[in-house]
């Protein structure tokens, strides 16, 4: 699961612990995960044995609540997580997973908002965050679906100059930038390359002007490149325009452009998905040096009592 640490113009505790949060995170995710995996076990094991009535979740609050607290034990803690409040005031009973694979989709559900708590809280301020983000499906996806070890900044807001820029995606991983584009609408939407400023998208025999993502691409390109160079950090910039529901007609990409549609899109995935490599160093010397020039609003959370 990749690490949000910039969502919009939210605070994030990333800013505060570029260094700090990203390995700690990784190290969290994988003894929550290990602890909800022998939880559901004990319980699947204890109703193969008749020690419970069914393996779903009991209709009274205590039983429910229990098996919850179990799997959720590790987010209680006072510390710099500061969880507790989340999970008091987003508790849902849903039932006992009946699969591993429904399991981890639960934790990878759960573990989803947990992120966009960290991309919008510190200990002493908090932004208010924009409900639509938690059925963002393009963010979901990028969180649930990339390594432990990349690091996202979903549509940061950059202020170069005073003058303020909103960027797409932007994935940091241990050896490269992504610079990520979507081009998903209608399903079969073929998006071909026009002239100038605008592409067409094409659908039952239907043609949408709309304007070059490389237009966009280029523009997060040349900010990324700019910051990079201001402090001495080399890493390669690959841009990558994406539809898993459609097809890309540009034959003209230039180099550095990857097109994934849905003619390589689980190839693709599955290349990225098995990169295997640590946090590396200038990895998060980039992604702080990226989130020392975006735009932050909060409110101290001492001004809201």
């Amino acid at each position: 699961m990749a690490q949000l640490i910039k969502l919009q113009d939210y605070i994030s505790r990333y800013e505060t612990g570029i260094y700090k949060y990203p390995p700690r995170f990784i190290r969290m995710k994988r003894k929550q995960w290990e602890q909800w995996k022998q939880s559901w076990e004990e319980q699947k094991e204890a109703y193969k044995n008749g020690k419970l009535d069914d393996f779903l979740w009991d209709d009274s609050q205590e039983k429910r609540g229990s098996f919850l607290n179990k799997l959720t034990g590790w987010f209680h803690r006072k510390n710099d997580l500061d969880l507790d409040e989340w999970f008091e005031e987003n508790k849902s009973y849903q039932p006992v997973p009946q699969s591993i694979d429904q399991l981890k989709k639960q934790f990878l559900d759960d573990l989803f908002q947990v992120q966009i708590l960290w991309a919008s809280s510190t200990l002493t301020e908090r932004s208010y965050v924009d409900s639509s983000f938690y059925r963002e499906e393009q963010l979901k996806f990028l969180l649930q679906r990339l390594p432990d070890t990349f690091l996202l900044l979903y549509k940061p807001i950059f202020l170069l100059k005073k003058a303020p820029m909103e960027g797409d995606s932007i994935i940091l991983t241990p050896t490269e930038v992504f610079l990520f584009i979507f081009l998903e609408e209608e399903r079969d939407a073929v998006f071909a390359e026009g002239e100038g400023r605008f592409w067409m998208k094409r659908t039952q025999g239907k043609n949408s002007p709309f304007v070059n993502p490389m237009i966009q691409l280029n523009r997060m390109e040349a900010i990324i490149r700019s910051i990079f160079q201001h402090n001495s950090i080399d890493i390669p910039i690959k841009k990558i325009i994406l539809s898993r529901n459609g097809y890309i007609d540009f034959p003209s990409a230039p180099f550095g452009v990857t097109l994934v549609d849905q003619r390589n899109f689980q190839v693709w995935l599955k290349k990225i998905q098995t990169f295997s490599s640590p946090l590396k160093h200038m990895q998060l010397k980039a992604a702080q040096s990226i989130l020392q020039y975006c735009k932050t609003n909060s409110i101290s959370r001492v001004d809201e009592r």
